[in-house]
C-alpha cells in the first residue's frame, strides 16, 4: 500500500504523457474518412522524432540522480541546468533544422520507392525517380513540422527532470493534465480541416505549451537566473548553422554529411560552454 501510494504521482505522469503523445495518431484514423493513408503520413515523420528522443532522454536519466544529490546537499542547480540544457538544446535545435532543411532527402531515404538500377546515393536527389513522389512530398511537408518538436520535448527532459528529482510531482501532473487537454482540443480543430498536418501543429503546440510552464515553474521553484551570454552563443550557434546550410544544399550527397558534422562539431563550441561540461561530467561519477 505504501509503495503503490508513493508511486502513483510517478505512474500517472507517464500515463498523461504517453496519451497526449500517442492520442495524435488514434484521432487521426477514427476523424478522417481516410484516417489510415494520413495515420501513415502521420507516422513517417513520428518514426523519426521517437528515434531522435532517445537522444534527449539519455540526458534525463544521467541528470535526475545528479540534480537528486544537489537538491539533498542544498546546492544550487543553476551550473547543471545552464550546461545541460544548452547542451542539450543545441544538439536537438541544429539536428531538426538540418532535417527541416533536408525534408524530401531524409523521407526519401526512408521511405522512397524507387525504380531497378536507381536509388538514393546519387549526386543529387532525383525526387522525379521516386514511384511514391506524392506521398513523399506530403510526409516531407508534414516532418518539416513535427520534428521541431524535439526541442520543447527536451527542454521538458530538462527542467521536467529537476522539478521531478525535487520531488513535486502535484506540479508536473498538472502540467501533464493540462497539455492532454490542450491536445485533445487542438486536434479536434485542426485534424479535420488540416489532416496529419494539423496533427503534427498540434503536437508541437502542446509540446511548447508544456516546455514553456515547465520552464516558467523551474525558474521560480529554483531562483534560476536567464544569462545573456548563454542565449547569445545559442543563438550565434544556430544562425552558424543555418549559414552552412546554404553552402551544404550545394554539395553533393556523398560528402554533404561530413561536412554538416563538422558545422555541428564547430556549432557547439560556439553554443556551449566547455568548461560547464566538464564538470558536469564529472557528475556522472
Amino acid at each position: 500500500k505504501i509503495l503503490l501510494k508513493k508511486s502513483a504521482p510517478y505512474a500517472l505522469i507517464v500515463l498523461l504523457m504517453a496519451a497526449y503523445h500517442s492520442s495524435d495518431a488514434i484521432m487521426i484514423e477514427r476523424m478522417l474518412d481516410n484516417g489510415e493513408e494520413e495515420t501513415a503520413i502521420y507516422a513517417h515523420s513520428m518514426r523519426i522524432l521517437t528515434a531522435l528522443n532517445n537522444y534527449a532522454y539519455l540526458f534525463a536519466v544521467l541528470l535526475l540522480p545528479m540534480f537528486s544529490k544537489l537538491l539533498v546537499k542544498k546546492e544550487k542547480v543553476q551550473s547543471l541546468i545552464a550546461t545541460s540544457s544548452s547542451l542539450l538544446l543545441y544538439g536537438v535545435s541544429s539536428l531538426a533544422i538540418i532535417l527541416a532543411y533536408f525534408s524530401e532527402d531524409v523521407i526519401a531515404f526512408c521511405y522512397g520507392v524507387y525504380p531497378e538500377k536507381t536509388g538514393f546515393f546519387e549526386r543529387t536527389l532525383h525526387l522525379e525517380t521516386i514511384l511514391n513522389k506524392s506521398n513523399v512530398i506530403i510526409s516531407s511537408e508534414v516532418f518539416e513540422l513535427i520534428i521541431f518538436g524535439i526541442i520543447p520535448m527536451s527542454i521538458n527532459y530538462c527542467f521536467g527532470t529537476l522539478i521531478t528529482a525535487s520531488g513535486n510531482m502535484k506540479l508536473l501532473n498538472k502540467i501533464a493534465a493540462s497539455s492532454l487537454f490542450l491536445n485533445i482540443i487542438l486536434n479536434l480543430a485542426l485534424i479535420p480541416q488540416y489532416g496529419s498536418y494539423g496533427a503534427a501543429l498540434s503536437s508541437l503546440i502542446t509540446q511548447s505549451f508544456s516546455g514553456i510552464f515547465q520552464v516558467g515553474f523551474a525558474v521560480k521553484l529554483f531562483k534560476l537566473k536567464v544569462e545573456n551570454l548563454g542565449i547569445l552563443r545559442f543563438v550565434g550557434s544556430l544562425s552558424f548553422i543555418l549559414v552552412s546550410l546554404i553552402f551544404i544544399s550545394e554539395l553533393s550527397l556523398i560528402i554533404r554529411l561530413p561536412v554538416i558534422i563538422g558545422a555541428l562539431i564547430v556549432g557547439l563550441f560556439i553554443a556551449v560552454n566547455l568548461k560547464g561540461v566538464l564538470k558536469m561530467t564529472k557528475g556522472f561519477e
